[in-house]
């Protein structure tokens, strides 16, 4: 190296530095002021110029360990390798910082592909409905609608049964299927199209038994060993996802092959398989609330279950009723609350937004939608439109065999009279209010308050007050008592047990309810509330029992096992209970004014049937069989009461649903 200056040797201004260090001018004027970099100044003037000699740089390099300009050209004419000339810990600082440089550049450029993916996927066409179509105009109620893109499969409503019946997509004669299954309702249906899933709906009982029926050929088989209430095909056709209770499994559809998946808070409803066969999507009633939420469990590749999340909806909060339906463009969704009926397309969206789903409400002008069913081969959505429910209330005497129309202005359903027969107490369905009014209809009012949900009022043997099951939002089904003369309402027991309808003693001090929504847990049973106090006491030996009610006497207590389809009777007498009938499915039950007959329905293979039963003993006698009366009344309800004199009340629905086609594009 030489130590003298020569004409080459000397460096002028930064620039001319920086260049010959590989560095920048910034750093080398750091370099200069914190670590003695050898650079010189001409005197004289604010801004003086700047110099530096090549070799006292190498000099100081070698001396100070400073750093390394590894494009030194003195370094490349001596012929050796920087690191050998210079402290070991010099060269990777270089390395390193020249790398870091280039890892940021990378990155940045990474980055941009990835959000430019993301924008793409996040960017897919949304769907737009062109047009709307009405397919079906018979009149007759319909729900569960399926479809594999040339027919559609659904319920019908024909008396107090459920028919499967079927139709092309683009409409035409619909065909009923004769099936000997009581009550069959799609699920789902393989994606060949030839194998329906089918739930035979036997009673009142929350699982029910689930059937493989052939669309065209053989006779259904039952899958052994599967009780459900909602199933799905998986998307090869090899594997079947039910819920049953609180938890999802996996069966072979040959059955026999049942694996656990998961345990859930809360009741899954409206499965759904994605369309890879790696998610499960369904909507989770939580208990004992009642509300909805959507969620997805992951499989992996032996179909175990990975992790279940939430997912949530962006700008769509959810939701009392839930619908899902999925096709190639992803799924839809219908979701029910306060609000109206609303149908949704559900889309993922970034991996940054993990966990959410983008929620577009769909336009179709249908106010409310009872049955959703897409198929992206035809680019429709199918959904069932019920009009807004109207009717009649129908009193029947067993002993002219007549019937006759009562509160004709109101449409009420869940009537209780009082014992006076001078007013009567009933819910409005179109919203589910509660009522007062004189018998004949006149001097109507409203009781409840908005936002809540009614069922089942009962008159205190005073007339004085009306108990009934009452709904807040986001809160559990209670009972709550107010003044038949109206004011402030109030629950009639501290708790959050879904209550059921209650029934007064006759000195009005006491309430006996059985619970709702309680198979699943198996916390069925039945018990009185003290008025006064508001304490809760469980009857002994009513585990498994629901839908109590008190005699008019007092002495007994009828309640229904609806796993079991027994009748029951609890005597106070002897504190036990007492087998009246089985091959009981209803869910409801009445006393006679005399407190002898136990009035109750039955509806199994054969004819839908009212019964009344003797407390005392005897047959089981059949009071009106509800197919033939059906057939001059229209649909009937299953809901059904007496009135003070032992007539029968019931519900015509003169109410329709029909099902429409909705062609979309996209955006």
């Amino acid at each position: 190296m030489t130590n003298q200056s020569t004409a080459d040797d000397r460096l002028d201004g930064w620039e001319a530095i920086s260049d010959y260090l590989g560095w920048t001018a910034r750093t080398v004027i750091r370099w200069e002021k914190q670590k003695g970099l050898p650079v010189h100044r001409v005197a004289g003037g604010k801004r003086q110029p700047v110099y530096a000699f090549r070799h006292e740089i190498d000099r100081w390099f070698e001396e100070s360990g400073g750093g390394i300009p590894i494009s030194s050209p003195t370094l490349a004419r001596s012929g050796q390798d920087a690191s050998s000339r210079l402290p070991a810990a010099l060269s990777p600082r270089r390395r390193i910082k020249r790398l870091a440089v280039y890892a940021v550049a990378a990155a940045s450029i990474l980055l941009a592909g990835v959000l430019g993916i993301a924008w793409h996927l996040s960017s897919e066409p949304v769907i737009q409905i062109t047009s709307v179509t009405q397919l079906t105009g018979d009149g007759t109620a319909k729900r569960n609608l399926i479809t594999d893109g040339k027919q559609l499969y659904f319920n019908e409503r024909v008396g107090d049964k459920e028919i499967l019946s079927s139709m092309a997509v683009g409409g035409g004669p619909i065909l009923r299927m004769t099936l000997p299954l009581p009550n069959p309702q799609p699920e789902d249906i393989s994606a060949d199209g030839k194998f329906l899933l089918v739930i035979s709906d036997e009673g009142h009982e929350d699982e029910h038994p689930l059937w493989i029926v052939q669309t065209v050929g053989d006779q259904p088989y039952q899958i052994a060993g599967v009780k459900c209430h909602t199933a799905a095909w998986s998307p090869a056709g090899d594997r079947i996802a039910f819920a049953s209770a609180e938890a999802i499994y996996i069966a072979s559809p040959q059955g026999g092959h049942i694996r656990f998946l998961s345990h859930l808070d809360g009741i899954p409803q409206s499965l759904q398989w994605s369309s890879d066969g790696k998610h499960l999507l369904y909507f989770l009633r939580s208990l004992p609330v009642g509300d909805i939420s959507l969620w997805q469990m992951d499989l992996d590749g032996n179909l175990n279950a990975e992790r279940v999340t939430p997912l949530r909806t962006a700008g769509d909060r959810c939701c009392e009723e839930g619908l899902l339906a999925r096709d190639a463009n992803g799924y839809f969704s219908v979701v029910k609350d306060s609000t109206g009926d609303r149908l949704l397309q559900l889309r993922p969206q970034p991996w940054w937004r993990a966990g959410l789903l983008e929620t577009y409400s769909l336009s179709t002008h249908l106010d409310k939608i009872d049955g959703l069913a897409a198929d992206a081969g035809v680019r429709k959505l199918f959904v069932i439109n019920g009009a807004n429910q109207q009717g009649e209330l129908v009193r029947y005497d067993l002993s002219t065999h007549s019937f006759t129309m009562l509160l004709p202005e109101a449409f009420a359903t869940y009537v209780d009279f009082t014992k006076n027969r001078e007013f009567a107490a009933y819910v409005k369905p179109q919203n589910a209010s509660l009522w007062v009014s004189r018998a004949d209809g006149s001097e109507a009012r409203q009781l409840s308050p908005a936002g809540m949900d009614v069922e089942l009022p009962r008159w205190s043997p005073d007339g004085k007050w009306i108990a009934f099951m009452g709904q807040l939002p986001h809160r559990p089904v209670r009972i709550f008592v107010l003044p038949a003369s109206g004011g402030v309402f109030r629950e009639a027991s501290k708790g959050d047990d879904s209550q059921g309808a209650p029934t007064w003693s006759p000195d009005g001090r006491f309430l006996v309810y059985g619970n709702v929504f309680c198979q699943q847990g198996s916390t069925c049973a039945i018990h009185r509330i003290d008025l006064a106090s508001g304490q809760v006491t469980t009857l002994p030996g009513s585990q498994g029992l629901s839908t109590a009610r008190w005699s008019p006497d007092g002495r007994h207590i009828a309640a229904l096992n609806s796993l079991r389809r027994e009748l029951s009777v609890f005597d106070f007498g002897s504190r036990r209970w007492r087998k009246l009938a089985d091959g009981i499915n209803g869910n409801d039950v009445s006393w006679s004014s005399d407190s002898k007959y136990v009035y109750t329905k039955s509806s199994m293979q054969g004819p839908t049937e009212i019964l009344r039963v003797a407390v005392g003993g005897g047959a089981v006698e059949t009071v009106l069989n509800l197919d033939s009366f059906s057939k001059s009344v229209g649909q009937l309800d299953t809901w059904f009461s007496l009135t003070p004199d032992n007539a029968l009340l019931l519900n015509r629905w003169l109410n329709t649903s029909e099902i429409y086609a909705l062609n979309y594009k996209e955006e």
